[in-house]
């Protein structure tokens, strides 16, 4: 619930005065809900419903702007009361049983079946729900933005991340001829249905009935939360029996085996300044299982997707900032921190992203947030300096500033801050940075190198050409 002031009176509106701004109009695009409060007793209704529609249906934000009269207006004893009383949320839809029998009789004859787990699967705390319909039936899993690590990457029926980066993800779903979508969109990163087969049978599952079918055409929609769908779903795939699909499992290992030596083969290549991959290679062995990850960056996530492994559901090991969403990263790294205190809290993040709340390292000193921040500077926008080059065969406004030491500035506000230039003295400076106590700052000099998916939208863009 996001709550603005408003200096402007009812008297004054309209008129031009300081900081009049519809902040209302701005703020409704982006939410689920927007409105100005009137009056003081507006006040408690206005708050009910804000708290009922973040929570309802499909969780997210909604905004309230309370005018200046309105935050002095006196509370009454009964609008107090109403203001604090408890609102349940109200009970997530059950799923409709005929459609889970449907939704199971199409999986079980499919021969390479799919599982693409999203964030209404974390949200709605369904972990131990699509860990349990994965082993009865066999089917190969996939996890996306807040449900990674949802089920283990460790887990034998988990292959990693939904986005283009991941080619086995890719591959698998070019050649599926079923796929179960639990809580997601079917969104860019699916490309908006496209990237599976188009006589491939799609089931998918979603709180929100308006996203049922969206993009692409289904066979079967469940409209309840995810976590009540996949309990329903194992229950009924108990009944049926011969839910092996070992040769699909199988091709899939061998996908993910050969994208992990394809990988090690680039990371390890010898490179001055060092290859990003091979840098969060080293960065991972550091941080330790319970902790909150935070990427922050757009070239910056193509590498550090491979050389993290997600292990715990939300909380544990990834949280990302949002693709694209850059600049977020130490404000979301404090927030974990205060949530989870005994947890460390790591942002790993480009040189560009870092530049937009650097000075958040004063916050984390002033409240005693002992956040990690990584930095991998290639001196560059990177996700744009590639493709810019690649188009004009020279780089346009991409560069920044090798010279420009960001442990330096850390240290400056008193942060523990390193500066590293070798590859070999990369785990050791983070292992120092936590073992510091305080907030840190830790500079990487990495090369740029494209990741998958700035490499795919160039082919793309000469195959449309050509």
């Amino acid at each position: 619930i996001a709550i603005s002031g408003y200096a402007v009176t009812a008297d004054q509106y309209d008129r031009h005065e300081l900081h009049e701004l519809d902040q209302v109009s701005l703020a409704r695009p982006i939410t689920k809900w927007a409105r100005m409060v009137i009056t003081g007793e507006d006040l408690a209704n206005s708050m009910v419903k804000a708290y009922r529609l973040a929570r309802s249906g499909r969780p997210g934000p909604v905004h309230l702007t309370i005018p200046l009269q309105v935050q002095e207006s006196p509370v009454t004893d009964e609008l107090a009361r109403r203001l604090l009383v408890r609102h349940a949320a109200p009970e997530p839809p059950q799923p409709a049983k005929q459609a889970v029998a449907r939704a199971v009789d199409l999986l079980w004859n499919a021969q390479r079946p799919l599982i693409i787990a999203g964030s209404g699967v974390a949200r709605g705390k369904a972990w131990d729900q699509l860990r349990a319909f994965a082993e009865v039936s066999g089917i190969p899993v996939f996890t996306g933005a807040l449900a990674a690590g949802s089920l283990s990457d460790d887990h034998p029926l988990c292959f990693g991340y939904t986005m283009p980066v991941n080619t086995v993800a890719e591959e698998a779903f070019h050649l599926a001829d079923a796929v179960l979508i639990a809580g997601r969109k079917v969104d860019w990163e699916l490309g908006s249905g496209g990237i599976f087969p188009p006589d491939a049978k799609l089931v998918q599952i979603d709180i929100d009935a308006n996203e049922i079918g969206e993009n692409r055409a289904i066979d079967v929609g469940i409209v309840a939360d995810a976590k009540c769908a996949l309990e329903a779903l194992t229950s009924e795939a108990q009944r049926r029996h011969g839910w092996g699909r070992e040769p699909w499992v199988r091709r899939l290992g061998e996908l993910r085996s050969a994208r992990i030596s394809a990988t090690r083969r680039a990371t390890e290549t010898v490179m001055t300044p060092s290859h990003p991959g091979a840098v969060w290679e080293r960065v991972s062995q550091v941080i330790p299982e319970r902790a909150t990850v935070v990427v922050d960056g757009g070239i910056v996530t193509m590498h550090i997707r491979p050389a993290l492994k997600m292990r715990l559901p939300l909380r544990g090991t990834w949280e990302a900032a949002g693709s694209g969403a850059i600049g977020a990263g130490i404000p979301f790294a404090l927030a974990a921190k205060l949530a989870r205190p005994e947890e460390p809290a790591f942002v790993l993040t480009g040189d560009g992203s870092v530049g937009y709340g650097i000075m958040e390292l004063d916050t984390a000193l002033r409240h005693n947030l002992p956040v990690i921040v990584i930095v991998a500077n290639d001196s560059a926008w990177g996700s744009e300096k590639y493709m810019i080059e690649d188009t004009f065969g020279r780089t346009i406004g991409c560069e920044l500033r090798p010279e420009t030491r960001y442990d330096r500035i850390a240290q400056a506000m008193g942060a523990h801050g390193e500066f590293v230039e070798h590859l070999e003295d990369v785990r050791p400076a983070v292992e120092r940075a936590l073992a510091s106590g305080l907030p840190a700052l830790v500079n990487i000099a990495v090369s740029t190198v494209p990741g998958l998916l700035q490499q795919r939208v160039v082919a793309e863009r000469k195959s449309s050409v050509a």
